[in-house]
């Protein structure tokens, strides 16, 4: 959810979605499923019958859950948090591009930091072996363990 810098993607470009939907981490391990859309488009014989398009509702743990995660996120500043993280690792990793001629381009909100490995810059052809062995690298050297700190870090 926060991890792009913002509490819903949609922000980072100014967008008001007609729906929004949401899962997985809005429930902080607890199962749940959000579909909120605007009042406008949500005509009387769908909201008289909401069984129609949800196959569980009124479930008072989980939208306990959820409000929670929501509190703590806007409580401990949790996407700003991303934000600044992810802006410190993606210079980083513009630097580190800047010596290398197999980081084709990095780029990414907050810490969804993308690197693209390509054979050639000009081409842009993927270097599909040359991120295998990156990735190979980084889990010998415990890529794991620091995503684990990490995570503990925005919290």
């Amino acid at each position: 959810m926060q991890y792009c810098g913002t509490t819903w993607a949609c922000d980072l470009f100014g967008v008001r979605p007609d729906i929004l939907v949401a899962g997985k981490a809005l429930g902080g391990g607890v199962p749940i499923g959000v579909v909120a859309a605007r009042a406008d488009l949500i005509d009387d014989a769908i909201e008289s019958e909401p069984w129609n398009i949800l196959t569980f509702m009124n479930q008072p743990l989980a939208a306990a859950a959820g409000l929670a995660v929501l509190d703590i996120v806007a409580e401990e500043r949790l996407a700003e948090r991303a934000r600044d993280l992810g802006a410190r690792a993606t210079e980083r990793f513009r630097a580190l591009a800047q010596g290398s001629a197999v980081i084709g381009d990095v780029r990414g909100p907050g810490l969804f930091v993308g690197i693209d490995y390509v054979l050639d810059t000009g081409t842009r052809e993927p270097a599909t072996a040359a991120c295998a062995d990156a990735w190979q690298y980084a889990a010998r050297r415990g890529l794991h363990r620091r995503l684990a700190v990490a995570t503990q870090l925005l919290r």
